[in-house]
């Protein structure tokens, strides 16, 4: 059943994709840019009228890497946009300053924790011109995390600490957003994995889930997957992320 499901999304996206004078082939595997498959899924739901909010979980600065920034401007889609760190908050606030249902949160997403120390990059060595964009980005609960993404021309002296707010997910989904989502989005730099189980337990899988494995430890990425599948979900694996999709939109007309 769940292969069968698997390949009628298959089937949907690749419909999608000709819509646009696109085809999907198989080919050995390469390091290029993806083909992007959410464009096609988010596309394909908007022509059928099935639409709603979408919940980002570590949304950076709305504009670096970001592989919702695009939809949502071009479907009007409301938002959820949650981002810890504090400069880098700014900065997301202000690219979706022009998008009023678009809401931004400065806080982390903690099962238990009121507050946490979050490790990054300074950012006076961040925002140098000479430092790679995608070293603003690098935050995490966990030291190694961050250490292990260091560009070579930076080492652990330029490591700081800095103190955030933390919140559940589900009120902050029922502060700011009146319509069920569409979708979660998570990025958070190696807690993936706690916070699909934390949505999971709030109810707040929706029926499109992307979240990055490429810092998942293999048993935290077969538990997500098994946890998501219990609950109808089949997959569409990219290089570095997963994206589960919902039986209920496969087989929504």
């Amino acid at each position: 059943m769940m292969w069968q499901a698997t390949q009628s999304l298959r089937r949907k996206i690749r419909s999608a994709a000709h819509r646009r004078g696109w085809d999907i082939v198989k080919l050995r595997p390469s390091f290029g840019k993806d083909v992007p498959v959410l464009d096609f899924i988010i596309g394909d739901l908007v022509r059928r009228n099935i639409t709603g909010p979408i919940v980002q979980v570590g949304a950076n600065d709305g504009v670096m890497d970001d592989p919702i920034q695009t939809l949502i401007r071009r479907f009007d889609l409301p938002a959820l946009l949650i981002e810890p760190q504090p400069d880098v908050f700014n900065r997301l606030s202000k690219n979706y300053a022009d998008k009023p249902n678009v809401h931004c949160v400065n806080c982390a997403i903690h099962p238990k924790a009121q507050s946490i120390k979050l490790w990054r990059v300074d950012p006076k060595i961040a925002d140098l011109p000479e430092t790679p964009d995608f070293v603003s980005g690098l935050a995490s609960f966990n030291r190694e995390g961050v250490i292990n993404y260091l560009p070579d021309e930076l080492d652990e002296s330029c490591l700081v600490q800095v103190e955030v707010p933390c919140s559940r997910l589900k009120p902050l989904v029922e502060q700011h957003l009146s319509a069920k989502p569409l979708m979660l989005q998570v990025d958070t730099e190696g807690f993936d994995a706690e916070v699909i189980k934390l949505a999971a337990e709030e109810n707040c899988l929706y029926p499109l889930v992307r979240y990055e494995i490429k810092h998942l430890s293999y048993a935290d990425q077969r538990d997500c997957r098994k946890l998501l599948e219990d609950r109808g979900y089949c997959f569409l694996d990219e290089q570095f992320d997963l994206t589960a999709v919902h039986a209920s939109l496969i087989e929504s007309p």
